[in-house]
């Protein structure tokens, strides 16, 4: 309507037939057009252009695009840089053409065809005139949205942040709970003696390990995290993954794994995340159902790879839907923050650009090809280590370091208190629980001046209104600066965990407890392994 508008002013301020404005992209080419004339042109009011509407590398539009200045032909046959215009009948042999510039811009030309007298430069400012009054409407429009934008997105950042907190406190929460339960399963599976019953408790701790990967997303969610690294194999990972992600759904998944993949050094619960994200991804994109192509194979990066990797071994998981695809203008997008094609399918926009980081955060990489109607495929490469292996698991029974010496354990929640003592007891230690980090140094300076020190203390990261395990440590470091001191949390994404040393903990787990992880962590600590 604003470019209606100055046509409708421009035709009549310069006393032309016709005038009409065609827009340029960023690459200054033009795509439409309007227009406005005296008399009927037979012409629509708004025209796409084709392609080779107009030679831009030579004549008149070169002149005006390059130079961004106006022009005024008064005769197209006697001009070296006119150019035949778009209004056939009758022909234009006369216009002005003027740059409408926005931001620095070139964002538009205006043109003005076929006035009875010579045009002169006052036609010109007049028309000029025009569009710097037009021009401020639209800054100021512009300006408007941006800021209303900006009002959005800070709002929705608000929003984010908010339920960050609410998701961390969540998941520590549920993080509790599991470690009590886990930790119950555990101390029942030694007592129980039936292969069935032991059968059924692994089952049960199955499941609450994938609560735990589960809550792991909430809590990346919540604070993004270093990862935690160990010697991981890729191959169990990847299939019960993607296998737990599927589950109720109508997709079908076929599997192509390397009988010699590599491990790596990765944060399971992290990678765990982003194959999750991949999955239910591509299920998005095939709400009828299909099959869902999976690929896990070794490979090795060269220096001359177009890739943004360092040269080495990598294990590369591809994802492959055939689905409803990606739109090309929308690839370079697709990682970013917010963004989704499938909003309608209760895409958030946030499980893509969550994996990109976790994969940047690994000093890997995702690639993503897509094709309209055929489908898309995600490639993750992440460095490995085909030089190591991972240790074998083993039953629990047969993986528990046993032990004795005094151990303090500080958690705030009772449940975990009762479990822990349970669970360290069983395995030949000495324990005392408290529940804050006040008690905590009384115990400790006590046992110290009854020369019968404990040998280990366990702390918990986070004790809601009382001093936690950062704080805790600090203070018994004063006391005994050779301290050993295990740091435990739900929070498993605090910076605290992933650089424990530089806090002054010796080693550190993430709840909910693996029995055999934990009598293993304590044996190792105790024993300067």
């Amino acid at each position: 309507q604003i470019y209606d508008f100055v046509l409708m002013e421009g035709v009549r301020l310069t006393k032309s037939e016709s005038g009409f404005v065609s827009f340029l992209n960023a690459e200054a080419k033009m795509k439409k057009m309007r227009i406005w004339t005296t008399y009927d042109s037979g012409l629509p009011k708004v025209l796409d252009l084709p392609e080779n509407y107009q030679d831009l590398n030579q004549g008149a539009w070169f002149e005006i695009i390059h130079n961004k200045k106006s022009l005024i032909i008064n005769d197209t046959t006697k001009s070296d840089i006119a150019q035949k215009l778009l209004l056939p009948n009758p022909p234009i042999h006369r216009y002005i053409l003027i740059p409408i510039m926005i931001k620095n811009r070139l964002y538009a030309v205006a043109a003005m065809g076929n006035k009875k007298e010579p045009y002169v430069d006052s036609d010109v400012n007049q028309i000029r005139l025009l569009i710097d009054a037009v021009n401020t409407i639209i800054q100021k429009k512009q300006d408007e949205e941006q800021r209303e934008f900006y009002r959005k997105e800070i709002e929705k950042t608000e929003k984010i942040n908010s339920l960050g907190i609410l998701a961390g406190g969540i998941a520590h929460d549920f993080n509790n709970i599991l470690t009590a339960v886990l930790g119950n399963i555990s101390l029942a599976e030694l007592t129980e003696n039936t292969n069935e019953s032991r059968n059924r408790l692994n089952e049960a701790k199955k499941a609450i390990i994938r609560s735990k990967e589960l809550t792991q997303q909430l809590l990346t969610f919540a604070k993004g995290g270093t990862p935690i690294k160990k010697l991981s194999s890729f191959d169990i990972l990847l299939r019960e993954t993607a296998d737990f992600a599927i589950r109720g759904s109508n997709v079908k998944i076929a599997y192509d794994v390397s009988d010699d993949l590599w491990p790596g050094e990765i944060d399971e619960g992290q990678i765990s995340q982003v194959i999750n994200n991949l999955v239910l991804n591509a299920m998005q994109a095939m709400p009828n159902g299909g099959t869902l192509c999976i690929q896990a194979n070794n490979k090795v990066i060269h220096t001359e790879s177009k890739l943004p990797l360092v040269p080495g071994n990598y294990v590369v998981i591809t994802v492959q839907d055939e689905g409803i695809g990606i739109p090309e203008k929308y690839l370079d997008q697709i990682f970013d923050p917010y963004f989704t094609t499938k909003k309608e399918a209760g895409g958030s926009g946030l499980g893509l650009a969550t994996s990109y980081a976790i994969i940047s955060k690994h000093a890997g990489h995702i690639t993503v090809k897509s094709k309209v109607g055929i489908g898309s495929t995600f490639s993750v490469f992440i460095p490995a280590t085909p030089d190591k292996q991972p240790e074998e698991s083993k039953n629990m029974l047969e993986d528990l370091s046993y032990g004795t010496g005094k151990i303090l354990l500080m958690d705030d929640e009772d449940i975990i208190r009762k479990v822990a003592k349970r669970m360290l007891e069983k395995l030949g230690y000495t324990v005392t629980t408290t529940i804050n980090g006040e008690e905590t140094i009384e115990i400790y300076k006590d046992a110290l001046t009854k020369r019968d020190p404990y040998e280990l203390v366990v702390l918990d990261l986070t004790i809601p209104g009382g001093m936690g395990g950062k704080e805790t440590v600090k203070e018994l470091k004063k006391i005994q600066p050779n301290l050993k001191a295990i740091v435990s949390s739900g929070y498993s994404a605090d910076p605290i965990m992933s650089e424990f040393k530089k806090y002054g903990f010796t080693g550190i787990i993430a709840k909910p407890w693996k029995f055999e992880e934990f009598s293993r962590l304590i044996h190792s600590v105790l024993h300067n392994e």
